[in-house]
Parts: C-alpha cells; structure tokens; sequence
C-alpha cells in the first residue's frame, strides 16, 4: 500500500498524509502545513492574543463574548455563586451552564462546577448530600 506524501508549506519536510490535518477545501483534502507547524503556529497566537483566544473559545462553547464572561465575573463581585470564594480570571473559573439547554448560569469555582458535574446537575442528588452531611455533622 502507498502512503502519499506531501511537502509542508511551513517546514518544507516531506511527510505523510497522516501528518496533516484534514482539509474537505483543498485539492488534495489536507492542510498545506504539517501537525507540528500548524500547533506551533496556533499555540503562538493565543499566546499572543489572549483575550481574542479566550473570546474564540467561549463563544465556541457557549456562545457568550470574552466581554460579556468579564461582566458575568463584574456582576457577581468576582464571587463563585455557590461557596462564595474570590474568583481568579484565568486560575479558578469555569462557566456553570445547563447541560439540557446548553444555557449559561453562571460563573462558578472548579470545585463547585466539578461538584454539581459529578451530582449530574440533580437537584435530589444534591438535596440527598445535604441531609447525608446532616445526618453525620
């Protein structure tokens, strides 16, 4: 079986096909530069636009602006919405949202995101908690 190769257009290294991501655009159905170059090429530029980055990737995800992310945080006193700790912009912040609607409820800490993940969104799973915790203060 022949493996078609291809020169990157960025490191100029004859590879195979598998090394390119695909492409339904072009000729040839893969993208003119390599895996390795086309990372480094992205990793550069979200190094070099942060804000821009992050705004592609809420809005990818939940459909919400980098603005609109910063005037959720501004709203809420930079405050998770359930244990009330200081929220750190980039350290500690996820985006709660309904997993059904797809709807954005808030921004909350890691932990009390991965709490209410793990609980499945369930609010008898959680009320459930609450009197196990009770139960044995």
């Amino acid at each position: 079986m022949r493996v078609s190769m291809k020169n990157c257009n960025k490191c100029g290294i004859e590879k195979p096909l598998s090394e390119y991501y695909k492409n339904a655009i072009t000729k040839d159905g893969h993208h003119g530069e390599c895996k390795p170059c086309n990372n480094a090429r992205a990793k550069k530029w979200y190094k070099d636009n942060p804000d821009r980055g992050k705004h592609n990737r809420l809005k990818k995800h939940y459909g919400i602006s980098f603005s609109k992310y910063l005037e959720m945080l501004k709203d809420q006193n930079n405050k998770c919405l359930i244990c009330n700790c200081e929220l750190l912009q980039d350290k500690n912040t996820c985006i709660d949202h309904c997993h059904t609607t797809n709807k954005v409820r808030g921004v909350l800490c890691t932990n009390c995101n991965i709490l209410l993940g793990q609980a499945r969104d369930s609010v008898d799973i959680l009320k459930s908690a609450q009197t196990y915790l009770e139960k044995y203060k």
